[in-house]
């Protein structure tokens, strides 16, 4: 992407988010939808030897086929009764395997919305057992709107280490013509 929308990206997250993301860590894509599908054919091309994709149960159903399309195992990871990921539930060898976790925060079509100390407790497992997260967070400006809905909160708030955050301008500003997103987090 060009230096501006790439220097754009990261003053809204400032802004809007609180976290601070070097506009060099920020990169465009073709639509959201696009980067879900083919990020784990990426990161496998680093990582061969994982070889699973883990995903919200409930949720967007391009999680599993990005993983269906790389090769790799999709494996849903239940929900507990808010509607957050169970990460207590992922069978140790599926976390063994695991090279992606992704988290759908605010979820669709759930409604839930994470929080830094929930971020940072998924982050933390996912360091723990060397699993990317890649966090959906095209609903984001649907947080807090009101004043009774948590704020908005990135994962980026638990550290760019291993983790990268995905924004769809085409869903959070009704744009889905113009097909423009970016991801930003680990370089």
């Amino acid at each position: 992407g060009s230096e501006v929308f790439r220097a754009a990206a990261a003053e809204w997250m400032e802004r809007r988010l609180a976290v601070t993301v070097d506009p060099d860590a920020v990169i465009a894509c073709v639509g959201t939808k696009e980067l879900v599908a083919s990020l784990p054919r990426m990161l496998h091309l680093r990582n061969p030897e994982r070889d699973t994709v883990l995903y919200p149960a409930v949720s967007y159903p391009t999680y599993a086929m990005g993983a269906t399309l790389a090769g790799l195992r999709p494996v849903p990871v239940q929900l507990t009764d808010d509607w957050h990921l169970d990460l207590e539930t992922v069978a140790p060898d599926d976390a063994h395997r695991a090279l992606l976790l992704w988290v759908n925060e605010p979820g669709n079509p759930t409604g839930s919305a994470g929080s830094e100390a929930r971020f940072g407790t998924t982050v933390q497992w996912a360091r723990s057992h060397g699993v990317t997260v890649a966090s959906d967070e095209c609903y984001v400006e649907f947080t807090g709107m009101d004043g009774s809905d948590p704020v908005p909160a990135t994962v980026l708030s638990a550290g760019s280490e291993g983790v990268l955050a995905v924004h769809s301008l085409s869903k959070r500003s009704n744009m889905a013509g113009l097909r423009a997103g970016f991801v930003a987090g680990d370089p």
